[in-house]
């Protein structure tokens, strides 16, 4: 299968997963992948394109995003026989895939990491969390990006678990979290609604109550999920008029 696509290796450009993309789409518009056409597996797509199983499934999702193809759980993934028009860029669509993943992944192990810092944190673990707040409360107010502090307070409750896996977790999708905080930050109201949204974490955690800080961290990060998805402007309007 993987011979009959024309396609050049990804690793020859950069952004790999959207050059992944790119060509499939291609390929699509072309008709030389019709509609009900499954497309090649993931260890076909990784040796056309010379790229890692990470990058063909971020590329899929991607495509997914745009209503290109449909993954189809335990079959593949087909082109779809009416693709959705979407003008939105390519590399938006795969951004937002891999957010959605993101939010995913966080809600299944952040939920735990605030119960057990809850319930394993001393007094120089919530003093460093308490500093880290109060050094974002600082740059809020100074009009100064407070991203990395926001990232950093997730990283100080993981590690306030004592457990190794967890801080690890968020050692490892820290730079994306603050990729994303990013472009929320320079949105009017956000840095103030983000503090206030992890000192009613850090207030939980610190109550000692494990059950408590799950919920407190499980409203935070669904929150989170609404802004991804509708856009700070529209959450926001919400909230204000609540």
């Amino acid at each position: 299968m993987t011979s009959q696509l024309n396609v050049e290796p990804a690793a020859r450009r950069p952004n790999l997963a959207q050059t992944v993309a790119q060509q499939l789409l291609e390929l699509i518009q072309k008709g030389e992948l019709g509609p009900g056409d499954k497309l090649p597996s993931e260890m076909e797509l990784k040796d056309a394109f010379g790229v890692g199983r990470s990058t063909i499934r971020e590329a899929i999702n991607g495509l997914v995003a745009l209503g290109a193809v449909e993954v189809r759980h335990g079959h593949g993934a087909f082109v779809l026989a009416n693709p959705t028009a979407s003008a939105e860029p390519l590399d938006a669509a795969i951004r937002r895939s891999v957010t959605r993943d993101l939010l995913e992944a966080r809600a299944a192990m952040e939920v735990a990491i605030a119960q057990y810092a809850a319930e394993r944190a001393d007094e120089d673990d919530l003093a460093s969390i308490a500093e880290c707040l109060r050094l974002a409360e600082d740059q809020v107010a100074r009009g100064v990006s407070a991203v990395v502090e926001g990232g950093r307070f997730h990283l100080l409750l993981a590690e306030a678990t004592r457990n190794e896996i967890c801080a690890q977790f968020i050692r490892m999708v820290l730079s994306m979290m603050e990729d994303r905080g990013v472009a929320l930050s320079e949105q009017e109201g956000y840095p103030e609604w983000e503090l206030a949204a992890h000192r009613t974490v850090f207030d939980a955690v610190c109550s000692g109550d494990g059950e408590r800080a799950r919920r407190a961290m499980a409203r935070h990060l669904r929150d989170m999920q609404l802004i991804h998805t509708d856009g700070w402007p529209s959450f926001r309007a919400r909230q204000l008029a609540r």
